[in-house]
């Protein structure tokens, strides 16, 4: 027999078979972000932004990161699983350069100033959260995070009201 008969023939099922079992299954990334950005796997763009709930990847270690103008984000490595979700979740650092807590809550900025007051309520900082949520309320009196931004002041000893509510003292 030319071409090498039965072992050849034997060899040739074994990679088959291999190619169907072998073969990695993918894994997915779930990936949510404060604020909103476009996602990044490996360095290169998805053409996808966030939140996504099912973005299918080749099982193994991937380099996540995301991208909107003006925000930084610590890009995060992550083991993707074959058959299974990862979960990531991204909040925003600091603007680029070095830029103080008052002044991105006065720029227009909301959502970076309302991640900064989630961060000092989360590190237990009162006066840092109360600072920033009166200074973000002069500055967005109507803003996308007012009510709740008021409620925290006011929880935290401030004294904050809606826009024509009348002060009861």
């Amino acid at each position: 027999m030319k071409g090498g008969g039965l072992g050849s023939l034997a060899v040739s099922f074994a990679l088959l078979t291999c190619l169907g079992a072998c073969r990695a299954e993918p894994g997915a990334l779930q990936v949510v972000s404060y604020p909103l950005a476009e996602i990044l796997v490996d360095g290169h763009a998805t053409g996808i932004s966030t939140p996504v709930h099912h973005h299918v990847l080749v099982s193994g270690p991937h380099v996540v990161s995301l991208r909107r103008a003006g925000v930084r984000f610590v890009e995060q490595t992550v083991s993707v699983r074959a058959g299974h979700t990862t979960h990531l979740y991204f909040r925003a650092r600091d603007p680029d350069g070095e830029v103080a807590s008052g002044v991105l809550c006065t720029t227009g900025r909301e959502d970076l100033c309302w991640a900064r007051i989630d961060t000092a309520l989360r590190a237990n900082d009162r006066v840092e959260a109360r600072t920033l949520g009166e200074t973000y309320l002069s500055a967005h009196p109507d803003g996308g995070y007012a009510i709740v931004v008021r409620d925290i002041v006011n929880r935290l000893g401030g004294h904050a009201l809606a826009p024509g509510e009348a002060d009861p003292e």
